[in-house]
């Protein structure tokens, strides 16, 4: 294996007998060919290989806002549990905060509704300046975001779900072929199963583009069910009024045992 940083995918020619694909260097000036059999696009929500292979439709904004931070896992006193994830749902918004680092450190997710990209895939924002367009939330996690004094902001985007071309020699697969929102916390599994998949797929096959079309009918039902399921959990973390309500009942009255049963499809999968 041999890795090239520092490189973006440039041009893709399809030839009978494999790939063509140009590679250049992030100054622009060097570049190098390289000829395989197949191509595996794993390059993410914003794939340069799927334009390249053939789908140039942009990506279309969520309506939602992700803003993130870290932060000492000192800092989480008195707010939530420091050896597993919390989630706070409010009206127009979520948060969830879960440990990194060996529990040294805490990750903090703030989801928001937002009619607004904002200009760039991520960048960051001034906590002074969000802290005023914050909907109603409890004090303690209104204190623990003005605490911190920056956040990153990254407009979540989706993709229609797109394997590549049927009969071609490349294949897209992660969120190059179905970016998922993070209301399952399920895009890095769904690429490793993606993965898991292919390599079952290939294995002793004599044609990748055969190998390829046994993937994409092993996975595009299976994708389609996490992604539903993931949006469904987005328009449910951000429920108002009455409705709000009736999901605070029903999340009361469920175990956790049965809570997790009803995700026993998407855990108990084997790729």
């Amino acid at each position: 294996i041999r890795l090239a940083t520092a490189s973006r995918l440039a041009g893709l020619e399809t030839r009978e007998d494999g790939i063509l694909a140009r590679i250049e260097g992030e100054d622009g000036a060097s570049r190098s060919d390289i000829r395989a059999p197949l191509l595996i696009g794993a390059d993410g929500l914003w794939s340069a290989a799927r334009r390249l292979v053939g789908d140039k439709a942009p990506a279309t904004f969520s309506g939602r806002v992700a803003y993130r931070a870290t932060m000492p896992v000192e800092a989480l006193e008195g707010i939530c549990a420091t050896d597993s994830v919390s989630a706070f749902l409010g009206a127009r918004t979520h948060l969830v905060l879960y440990p990194i680092a060996a529990g040294r450190q805490f990750n903090l997710v703030l989801i928001l509704d937002d009619a607004d990209p904002g200009a760039g895939w991520a960048s960051e924002v001034e906590t002074a300046a969000l802290l005023p367009r914050l909907p109603p939330m409890a004090p303690r996690l209104k204190t623990l975001i003005a605490g911190l004094p920056r956040l990153g902001r990254w407009p979540l985007s989706t993709r229609s779900i797109w394997f590549g071309p049927e009969a071609g020699r490349a294949v897209l697969i992660g969120d190059a072929a179905h970016p998922i929102l993070p209301f399952l916390a399920q895009g890095a599994a769904m690429g490793i199963e993606d993965a898991a998949s292919l390599a079952e797929c290939w294995a002793g096959a004599d044609d990748p583009r055969q190998a390829f079309a046994r993937f994409t009918a092993a996975r595009a039902e299976r994708v389609a069910r996490v992604l539903a399921a993931s949006r469904r959990n987005g328009r449910i973390f951000h429920l108002q009024g009455p409705a709000r309500l009736a999901r605070d009942i029903a999340l009361r009255a469920l175990s956790g045992e049965r809570m997790l049963a009803r995700y026993d499809w998407l855990y108990g999968h084997g790729a």
